[in-house]
């Protein structure tokens, strides 16, 4: 058990997802019931009268409380789509990547597993760091024998 890491900064990734799901359907709330439910989207100048004609932010309106949930929702997919994109875009380090997989694989074929690593370490990335930690193992094992 000595070998255990314990994993830091997961709570705080939760807790900034929570705080973006909490705004994001604030955010919802707030366009249904200040925007769509603005007295000049109705007639009589009154959100609980009847939708002017052709106003589409007042019929949407009219759906209840339902709709800023799914506002919240929506806005949830569009700010995580963005997040994953960005970390995905990071992934794959500074250079290109097949490149990068042909440099290791050829200083692995011809036994330089410090080229390897070195290379590793110019292109970064998590694709980068997970093929680092494995040649730093295998040397780990190989010194061993």
């Amino acid at each position: 058990m000595a070998n255990v890491k314990k994993e830091s900064g997961s709570g705080l990734g939760g807790m900034i997802s929570l705080i973006i799901i909490v705004l994001c359907i604030c955010t919802g709330w707030i366009i249904w019931n200040f925007i769509m439910g603005d007295g000049g989207n109705f007639e009589g100048g009154v959100n609980t009268g009847h939708p002017k004609p052709g106003n589409y932010l007042a019929m949407v309106y009219k759906g209840g409380p339902i709709v800023p949930v799914l506002m919240g929702l929506l806005l949830m997919v569009i700010v995580f789509s963005f997040e994953r994109f960005t970390v995905i875009s990071k992934a794959a380090g500074k250079g290109n990547l097949d490149q990068f997989m042909k440099n290791v694989q050829a200083s692995v074929t011809t036994g330089d597993i410090d080229g390897a690593i070195a290379t590793c370490d110019k292109q970064q990335g998590s694709v980068a760091n997970a093929i680092r930690s494995a040649l730093l193992k295998y040397q780990d094992v190989k010194k061993k024998d």
